[in-house]
C-alpha cells in the first residue's frame, strides 16, 4: 500500500465437508488478484483477475450444479471532499465507484433428458448431468462516505 495505489492477492481454501443432511463439498482453492492505482487526488482506477471455483461435487439430479467461475473486473473511483468546519482540511469525503465484471463460467448441471422412442414405443426420462458454459457481465454503481 503507498499513496499511488496498492496491489493485492487474495488465495483462499475450502475444506471438504460431508454431514448428516447429505449435503456434501468438495476441496476448493480459489485467488483473487487485483489492484488500484490513485492518478490523482480525485480520480483512482483499478482492476483485477479472480477464479471462483464450486466446491459442489458432479451434480447427478435435477437442480445441482457445480460450475466454476473465472473472469475480470475493472472500474473508477470519484472522491469529492467537502469541508464541514473553516479548519482547511476535508471532514468527509464522498467516493463514488463503477466497475464491470466479466465472468466465464464452465462446469455441469443436473438435468433431465426426455427421450420420445428409447424402447420402441416407450418414453423414457433420464436424470444426470450436461454440460454448460456461462457468461455473466454485471455492473457496480456504488456510493460511500469516508471521514
Amino acid at each position: 500500500t503507498s499513496e499511488r495505489g496498492f496491489v493485492g492477492l487474495d488465495v483462499d481454501l475450502q475444506l471438504g465437508n460431508e454431514n448428516e443432511l447429505d449435503f456434501e463439498t468438495e476441496l476448493t482453492v480459489n485467488a483473487r488478484l487485483g489492484g488500484i492505482a490513485h492518478v490523482s487526488e480525485k480520480w483512482s482506477i483499478g482492476g483485477g483477475l479472480f477464479m471462483d471455483r464450486s466446491a459442489n461435487p458432479a451434480p447427478d439430479a435435477v437442480g445441482e450444479l457445480s460450475v466454476n467461475y473465472y473472469g475480470i473486473t475493472v472500474g473508477a473511483e470519484v472522491r469529492t471532499p467537502y469541508k464541514l468546519a473553516e479548519s482547511g482540511r476535508p471532514a468527509l469525503v464522498m467516493a463514488t465507484t463503477i466497475g464491470l465484471r466479466y465472468a466465464f463460467g464452465i462446469g455441469q448441471a443436473g438435468s433431465l433428458r426426455y427421450l420420445p422412442f428409447a424402447t420402441g414405443d416407450e418414453a423414457v426420462v433420464e436424470e444426470g448431468a450436461i454440460d454448460v458454459t456461462f457468461h455473466e457481465v454485471s455492473l457496480h454503481v456504488g456510493s460511500g462516505f469516508y471521514f
